[in-house]
């Protein structure tokens, strides 16, 4: 059939209203108070958030990485009980939404958000998953009970939890908690992640515990950022686990995938756990992100559900962009500079890795279990 010109045109109307349909409208700009946002997820949600177009005023001491964003506004002024000084934000201003990545204390956190409730439209809180109870059934979701009583009061999940119910009784509706697992990438100065991708940059055997049918879960840095941003854009509310990977992702894919980012140049030695524990190799420090099903008491790590901040619009990162910006910060790393049997790394290496075994039992356990393989 011949298609005439007024049919033509019609056919573009309705494929560029199809178009203009399907593209999500740019956010509003939204003035947004950020406490913290100089040290590792802080960073990476001004970004997002300056990405988008938003202003952004930071609230910090002015003492961790003070040449970060020099052309913000930043209210000097601290939290701490012991030198507290909130008076910078006293006064009538009014923010969009206020964005606490600020570490574990629910008094601080509770303070700051009693002066701020009249004045900002949402608070969004930055907790964890360990806030929640023993995850001991897989595919817990927002709705799994969080802890509610420690013997230690500073313990990290309970102040995380504890955190969420203050600022959600001074907010409730107008308040929304972001839940991520560990958390890995740029700036990251733990060596969970990097222990797998330094060792595996370097090559040879790397001795891989279990049979790989084990679950893990991690998110990337930039991941929980921009999550955190859109979460203010959208003006959403209540708890969002904010897990990677986008599907549940197996150990042996896991490695696989850091090897491959790190040029192939590893040969995994996969090794049954029963013979790990047999030759004292069982614990968390000795694999990085390693949880045996088979051990644990709580099944349900490294299985909770990520449905409802997927359905809401969070994105993940390939794990190999994640591993890149791992290796390109490790060497920049100046922290805890202390040898604690590494993996063997160069003299002139700025950072030795804390977690994980060291390379020269590595090795003999590899030597180990391909003899008791003959």
């Amino acid at each position: 059939m011949r298609l005439t010109r007024r049919a033509f045109g019609s056919s573009l109307l309705a494929i560029s209203a199809a178009c203009s349909a399907s593209i999500p409208a740019a956010p509003r700009k939204l003035k947004l108070l950020v406490l913290g946002g100089t040290y590792f997820l802080g960073p990476q949600v001004v970004d997002a958030a300056l990405r988008s177009g938003h202003e952004v005023t930071l609230f910090n001491r002015g003492k961790t990485n003070p040449e970060m964003f020099p052309k913000l506004e930043l209210i000097r002024g601290d939290r701490d009980a012991k030198s507290e000084d909130l008076s910078g934000l006293a006064g009538d201003r009014k923010w969009d939404a206020v964005i606490d990545v600020w570490p574990a204390d629910a008094d601080m956190s509770r303070r700051s958000g009693e002066l701020l409730k009249d004045r900002v439209r949402r608070y969004i809180y930055v907790s964890s998953i360990s806030a929640y109870t023993p995850l001991t059934v897989p595919g817990a979701n927002e709705s799994y009970p969080l802890i509610t009583a420690s013997p230690d009061p500073a313990e990290y999940g309970y102040s995380k939890a504890e955190t969420e119910r203050r600022l959600q009784a001074i907010y409730g509706p107008r308040f929304a908690s972001v839940r991520p697992p560990p958390i890995y990438g740029w700036r990251n100065d733990s060596d969970v992640l990097s222990f797998w991708a330094v060792r595996m940059q370097r090559g040879g055997d790397v001795a891989a515990p279990g049979d790989g049918t084990d679950p893990v879960q991690f998110t990337d840095v930039k991941d929980v950022g921009q999550w955190v941003v859109r979460v203010a854009e959208r003006d959403l509310a209540g708890p969002f686990n904010a897990i990677g990977p986008a599907h549940p992702m197996k150990f042996r894919e896991y490695l696989e995938q850091i090897r491959a980012a790190t040029g192939n140049r590893a040969r995994l030695v996969w090794i049954p756990d029963d013979f790990l524990v047999a030759q004292g190799f069982g614990d968390f420090n000795d694999w990085p992100s390693y949880r045996p099903l088979k051990r644990t008491r709580v099944p349900g790590f490294f299985q909770q559900s990520n449905a409802r901040a997927i359905a809401a619009g969070m994105t993940f990162r390939p794990l190999a962009h994640t591993v890149a910006d791992e290796l390109r910060w490790f060497p920049t790393y100046r922290g805890i500079n202390f040898d604690f049997g590494g993996v063997g790394m160069p003299k002139d290496t700025p950072y030795w890795l804390r977690s994980g075994i060291p390379r020269q039992r590595e090795l003999a356990l590899i030597e180990a279990w391909k003899n008791h393989q003959t």
